[in-house]
């Protein structure tokens, strides 16, 4: 970020709350780390890399139980159909 390079900082980042979310590490502290990391993506408009942190975040809160279905990325932070919507309108 430092260097002027945003969106390969942010793409760093999204990369970041993927591998955190599959290599099996403790849920709850990712939490805060990636509203954190969603925020600055947000400040930034890095739409891509959002959605990629977006969607590691609710995967790992369904995993502790905060969802009504864990099968489905919908719930706190992402709506799972409202994004895919949104993709695909945007190509």
């Amino acid at each position: 970020m430092e260097s002027g390079d945003v969106e390969w900082a942010c793409l760093c980042l999204a990369e970041y709350c993927c591998l955190y979310v599959f290599a099996g590490s403790p849920l709850a502290p990712f939490e805060n780390d990636a509203r954190k990391f969603a925020q600055v993506m947000r400040d930034y408009d890095q739409e891509i890399s959002l959605i990629y942190s977006i969607a590691a975040l609710q995967l790992a809160l369904n995993l502790m139980g905060r969802s009504d279905d864990p099968l489905v990325l919908t719930g706190e932070v992402m709506n799972e159909e409202e994004t895919l919507r949104q993709l695909l309108e945007t190509n």
